[in-house]
C-alpha cells in the first residue's frame, strides 16, 4: 500500500494535479457510457460461457473439475467461473470497469520502468484509461480485458522482479482463461534463461503443473491429454497444433462439430439454441 501511496503521489504531483483529477472525474461517466451505449456485449461464445458459469452453480467446483459434459473440453474454466462468482453480466462489467483503473496503473510503473519518463509514464496511464477497445472489452463477456489484464500485470511483476504467490495465481489464471496463456510462461522462461536467472525457471514449474493436471483431467475424462479440445476449437492456437491423432475414441459430439472438417460452423447455430433452451429452463 505505501508503493500505491507513493505512485498516486507522483501521478498527481503538483504541476499535474489539477489536470490529474479532471481526467479521473472525466474517466468514470465516459465508462459508464460503454455499459449504456455498447451495442455487442458478448459474441455468439457468451452462451456456452454462461452454460458452464452454471455448471459451477449446479455441481461445484469439484464436480466440475470431474465433469464429462464436452463443454468443460471446448472452454477453460477461468471466465465461466469469474461469471459464477459475479451472479450478473452487469456485475461482471462493473468489476471489470474498475480492474481497468489497475490496468492503466500497470502500463503506468511498465511505462515508469522502462522509460524514467514521469511525463511518459503519466500519458500511458490515461491513455489506457481512455482507450476505447479496452472499454469496450471490460463491458463485454468475453476473455479479452482479463487477457490482457493478466498479461501485463505479469509483465510488470517479472520487470520489478517479484516473483511471489500473486504472479503465481497470474499465470496459473491467464492459462486456464486462454489455451495460449502457457506460452507466455515459455517467453519468460526464455528470458531467465538469456539473463541466466536460472533460480527464477523453477518458479515457472507452479503454473506448468497446474496445467498439466488440468491436461491430465482432460485425458481421463475426455481421452485427450491437451489443455482444450483439438477438434472443437478452431481459434485457438494449440488446436492446430494437437492434431485429433492425440484423441481416442471420438464421441459422436467431437465427429459433428470437427472444424477440420468444416462442421463446427455448419452446425453452430444448432448447438447454440439447445445451449440458448437450456439457460432458458435454468432460469425457470
Amino acid at each position: 500500500m505505501t508503493s500505491l501511496h507513493r505512485d498516486i503521489s507522483n501521478l498527481s504531483s503538483r504541476n499535474k494535479n489539477f489536470l490529474f483529477y479532471t481526467l479521473l472525474i472525466i474517466s468514470i461517466p465516459y465508462k459508464l457510457f460503454f455499459i449504456s451505449y455498447q451495442t455487442t456485449t458478448s459474441g455468439p461464445d457468451i452462451f456456452e460461457y454462461t452454460y458452464l458459469s452454471r455448471l459451477f452453480a449446479d455441481k461445484g467446483v469439484l464436480h466440475y473439475i470431474q465433469s464429462t459434459d464436452p463443454f468443460t473440453l471446448w472452454r477453460l474454466p477461468v471466465l465461466p467461473f469469474v461469471l459464477f462468482i459475479c451472479k450478473s453480466a452487469f456485475v461482471f462489467y462493473i468489476l471489470q470497469l474498475i480492474a481497468s483503473y489497475f490496468l492503466a496503473y500497470n502500463f503506468y510503473k511498465i511505462a515508469t520502468f522502462t522509460t524514467k519518463n514521469k511525463t511518459i509514464a503519466f500519458l500511458s496511464f490515461f491513455v489506457i484509461l481512455f482507450l476505447p477497445y479496452l472499454n469496450m472489452a471490460a463491458c463485454a463477456a468475453i476473455t479479452e480485458f482479463i487477457q490482457i489484464s493478466l498479461f501485463i500485470y505479469a509483465f510488470r511483476k517479472v520487470l520489478y522482479k517479484k516473483y511471489d504467490f500473486k504472479l503465481a495465481i497470474a499465470l496459473i489464471a491467464f492459462c486456464l482463461l486462454r489455451a495460449e496463456g502457457q506460452y507466455f510462461i515459455y517467453f519468460l522462461i526464455l528470458r531467465e534463461l538469456f539473463f541466466k536467472n536460472f533460480s527464477k525457471i523453477i518458479f515457472y514449474s507452479i503454473p506448468i503443473i497446474v496445467v498439466m493436471l488440468w491436461c491430465t483431467r482432460n485425458k481421463t475424462n475426455f481421452g485427450t491429454f491437451s489443455l482444450v479440445n483439438p477438434i472443437l476449437s478452431s481459434r485457438a492456437m494449440i488446436g492446430s497444433l494437437y492434431g485429433f491423432i492425440y484423441v481416442s475414441e471420438r464421441n459422436d459430439f467431437h465427429t459433428k462439430y470437427d472444424y477440420y472438417e468444416g462442421r463446427d460452423y455448419v452446425n453452430k447455430k444448432s448447438l447454440l439454441r439447445n445451449i440458448k433452451s437450456c439457460s432458458i429452463r435454468n432460469q425457470k
